[in-house]
């Protein structure tokens, strides 16, 4: 378990800065973050899982890791937008 600063941006402008408690737990089948997952390994240091919305992906590197995911967000109208995200994780 470690702290990290992490930094996402939205495809629909928004942005956040948070410091976040995240436990990774490496196994067999993938990485667990936190209590979500497995997320499978697909390249060395790359995990990534598949939905019906879209795919997400997360990369180990030397300083930070990366997150990248896609999402469905329902509008005040009722309509359903896709929504990307960025986020940037860097140890405490």
């Amino acid at each position: 378990t470690h702290t990290y600063q992490v930094f996402c941006s939205y495809s629909d402008g928004i942005t956040e800065d948070v410091e976040e408690v995240v436990t990774w737990r490496f196994t067999e089948e993938g990485v667990y973050y936190n209590e979500g997952g497995p997320f499978p390994r697909v390249s060395p240091n790359i995990y990534s899982l598949v939905d019906e919305v879209g795919e997400l992906f997360i990369h180990f590197q030397d300083n930070y890791i990366t997150l990248t995911d896609e999402f469905l967000d329902v509008e005040p109208d009722g309509e359903e937008v896709l929504v990307s995200l960025v986020c940037v994780f860097t140890l405490q």
